[in-house]
């Protein structure tokens, strides 16, 4: 089952979306709050990734990245899902993301890495609230 792009994010208020979650099918709602929920009230993220500044996920943007196959690029994708994600964004603020997503991971790594992991941390506290969506939890 594929899901586009427009049925996720031009839906309107009580629009549903039936998709497999684990194997299971789920209907999901469009919210009053413009957020994807199931009958339990779970809410679901989707990741707007058709407007994302660089098309691959990886610590860097463009042409100042790490190469695709680079390990610190996993902790990276993470951090991107939280500024791609509307729920998230709903109940976390910008410092959560860049301090569990970024921050955190990064001091797990040694040798080149974690010399190189820092300044990819200072640029996020610094520019990364223009990329940031929601005004509310900037």
């Amino acid at each position: 089952m594929r899901i586009f792009y427009h049925e996720i994010y031009n839906a309107d208020l009580g629009d549903t979306l039936n998709l497999l979650f684990k194997g299971e099918p789920i209907t999901l709602t469009l919210n009053k709050d413009l957020l994807w929920e199931d009958s339990e009230g779970t809410i679901y993220g989707f990741n707007n990734l058709e407007d994302s500044i660089d098309p691959t996920s990886r610590c860097g943007i463009g042409i100042f990245s790490l190469p695709k196959d680079d390990p610190l690029n996993d902790y990276c994708t993470a951090h991107d899902n939280a500024y791609q994600n509307p729920a998230f964004q709903k109940f976390n603020d910008r410092e959560v993301a860049d301090k569990e997503y970024l921050r955190e991971p990064i001091s797990c790594v040694s040798g080149w890495r974690a010399w190189a992991a820092w300044p990819f941390y200072a640029i996020v506290r610094m520019i990364g609230w223009n990329f940031w969506e929601n005004k509310a939890t900037k």
